[in-house]
């Protein structure tokens, strides 16, 4: 078992930075302004969840929007298999959506006819 761990500082062109991390590892690095935080986060070609740590409302919203992920968690850790919620990935984290209703949209074939 791999004990959960924090790295603290890392670098902005670190590996674990830009690759998707399964296990109970984080890592932690500095910005200095918004725009700073949301390209770092945009940066690389996995987009599967992301998480926005902040007491500003207007803030968290304003920088959720502008992360290019499958979901954004706003004050907490990302998580799937929340029932209705969709999860999935964008980029090289994948296209599909997962959840009860997204994945029944994904398995039909709809069509317009029109007359």
């Amino acid at each position: 078992m791999y004990e959960p761990t924090l790295l603290a500082d890392v670098l902005h062109d670190a590996r674990i930075i830009h690759e998707e991390q399964f296990g109970p590892v984080a890592a932690a690095t500095s910005f200095a302004a918004e725009d700073e935080a949301i390209d770092l986060a945009n940066a690389g070609d996995l987009a599967l969840d992301a998480s926005v740590f902040t007491t500003d409302h207007d803030r968290a919203m304003r920088v959720a929007e502008a992360v290019d992920a499958g979901g954004v968690r706003i004050n907490g850790a990302p998580s799937h298999g929340l029932g209705d919620v969709p999860y999935g990935g964008n980029g090289a984290s994948g296209t599909n959506r997962e959840g009860v209703h997204t994945t029944i949209e994904q398995m039909l074939r709809t069509k317009s006819i029109i007359l």
